[in-house]
């Protein structure tokens, strides 16, 4: 499996670069990649990075930790919040996507998922 995480800036401004972190347990980090920022920018960026390398021990376990972080050239850091991912046995599938108040959505909706899986799960995301 492969997890692909995105994420968009309104502005940037001494950017040097993102970092992505990696977890099995939510606690313990593994810096997996670095991203280049824009350094000085007024416009909204999307970044992409598809995690194609997560150790099986990770996937045994149903439940794959990321955070990213931000770096200014002077050394600032900032963390962002922790995204749980879980992995699905490949005989499980979407039944049916809605936004927040039920209604169905095409693959072209911006806002909030909830995804009904065939085993009864319900899985949460943000699609922009």
């Amino acid at each position: 499996p492969e997890v692909e995480l995105n994420w968009s800036t309104s502005s940037e401004r001494n950017n040097s670069h993102f970092t992505i972190w990696r977890s099995e347990d939510g606690m313990i980090w593994s810096s997996i990649s670095k991203i280049p920022g824009a350094i000085n920018s007024i416009e909204q960026i999307k970044y992409n990075f598809i995690d194609r390398s997560i150790p099986q021990t990770i996937i045994d376990k149903k439940t794959v930790y990321y955070k990213l972080s931000q770096t200014d050239y002077d050394g600032t850091i900032e963390y962002f919040n922790v995204i749980p991912i879980q992995f699905k046995n490949r005989s499980e599938f979407i039944i049916k996507k809605t936004n927040l108040i039920g209604q169905d959505i095409d693959s072209n909706y911006k806002g909030i998922i909830i995804e009904l899986w065939s085993n009864g799960y319900i899985s949460k995301s943000y699609q922009n």
